[in-house]
């Protein structure tokens, strides 16, 4: 099984401007962004704050691990090529 086996499990959804893909690595800045926001923070469950570096990895190797079971599928939304949310 390599690093990223679940990852590469996930379907890209396309509509529009709109793409639907498994997060990844290359995702882990944008996320770190988007959860040290703390009015973001605030309006969702569980997360903590400040979301670090390591959660961000953590977060990643976890969902890489539950779509390879294929127990789930989690996707970024991507738009333009931006993931306005994770």
């Amino acid at each position: 099984m390599n690093e990223f086996s679940g990852l590469e499990k996930a379907p890209i959804i396309f509509s529009g401007d709109v793409i639907l893909s498994a997060l990844s690595y290359k995702n882990i800045d944008n996320i770190i962004s988007y959860l040290s926001d703390k009015e973001t923070v605030f309006l969702l469950t569980y997360t903590p704050y400040p979301y670090t570096r390591e959660m961000a990895e953590f977060w990643i190797r976890h969902i890489d691990n539950t779509m390879a079971r294929g127990e789930a599928f989690y996707w970024g939304i991507n738009v333009k090529g931006d993931i306005p949310g994770a």
